[in-house]
């Protein structure tokens, strides 16, 4: 289940969580990825590469904004807006999905 339609934005209000059907390279500092479905290559550059792999459906945005502030030592309120920022970009491109419900499924 995708957290919001493909398109949408406004804040995410639970742990994002990348589709599990794409395809992730690491290539230096930068992650690509490939979504078949909609056949589009995204780069990533590095920051938001880190804020991608932390992406897991277990961390709040807030808490990948404390991790990307404590990683590179940027200004809190730039990282909080910046994070909130890609976070929303990777949902309305339809990169992320909401994974509770699979969770409480599999207990």
């Amino acid at each position: 289940m995708l957290i919001k339609k493909p398109g949408e934005s406004g804040e995410i209000r639970w742990p994002p969580g990348v589709r599990t059907d794409l395809l992730v390279r690491q290539i230096g500092e930068e992650t690509v990825v490939l979504d078949r479905c909609s056949n589009q290559i995204h780069r990533l550059n590095q920051s938001a590469s880190f804020v991608w792999q932390h992406c897991d459906g277990r961390r709040t945005v807030h808490q990948i904004c404390d991790e990307l502030i404590q990683a590179f030592d940027v200004d809190t309120s730039l990282a909080e807006r910046d994070t909130e920022k890609l976070v929303e970009k990777f949902n309305a491109l339809g990169l992320l999905e909401d994974r509770r419900e699979n969770e409480e499924i599999d207990r």
